[in-house]
């Protein structure tokens, strides 16, 4: 059986990667599971404070929190307050319902893993629950959060501003032809009772 021991490591000087750690868990093959402790950072009093777990093979950091105060999650130099490295990010309740945010190789996933047709992934601000809207169907609502098309793009009671607006930095317009700038191909909504579009 695995013997317990915890023991605590100062190394002396202000090289920068000098540590004063403290080791705990299950002793196996002459290494200890996990180790933490303040790791010098700068050759003054700058110093931060890391985690490293035992992978069976080595010991690796695995979270350090900067003397700036920015986290980083498989990272030595995280740039923001929380910085992840490549991988993913999840929240939800067990291991088939749950939101992903994932970085990998230049692109970026937000996944709503639930699958459910109302299931969605949304983009709100404040209280709003209806600006963006992408639904586990595959339809997209915009001030909608029930879309009925592939598209739903729905302006608020009383708001008469155009729903759909095309422009372009071009001076010749692409959609009308006009040399005018301010010229643009709009979709808004009739103000009368008919709600329909006007084009």
């Amino acid at each position: 059986t695995a013997d317990y021991t915890m023991f605590i490591n100062n190394q002396t000087g202000a090289t920068i990667g000098r540590h004063a750690t403290m080791g705990f868990g299950t002793y196996n093959n002459g290494g200890l599971t996990n180790v933490f402790g303040a790791v010098a950072e700068g050759t003054g009093a700058q110093s931060g404070f890391v985690f490293l777990t035992h992978n069976g093979g080595s010991l690796t950091e695995k979270v350090r929190i900067k003397n700036n105060g920015n986290m980083g999650i498989g990272m030595d130099d995280p740039q923001d307050l929380l910085h992840v490295k490549d991988g993913s990010i999840r929240v939800g309740t067990d291991a088939a319902d749950y939101g992903q945010f994932s970085y990998s190789g230049g692109g970026m996933t937000l996944i709503n893993q639930w699958d459910n047709a109302s299931a969605y992934v949304r983009i709100a601000t404040a209280a709003d629950t209806s600006t963006v809207n992408v639904m586990g169907s595959g339809k997209v609502g915009i001030g909608d959060d029930a879309p009925e098309g592939k598209l739903t793009v729905k302006s608020a009671a009383g708001d008469n501003t155009a729903v759909l607006s095309l422009k372009s930095g071009d001076v010749t317009h692409p959609f009308t032809g006009y040399h005018e700038e301010d010229t643009y191909f709009v979709i808004q909504k009739y103000s009368n009772s008919e709600g329909g579009a006007n084009l």
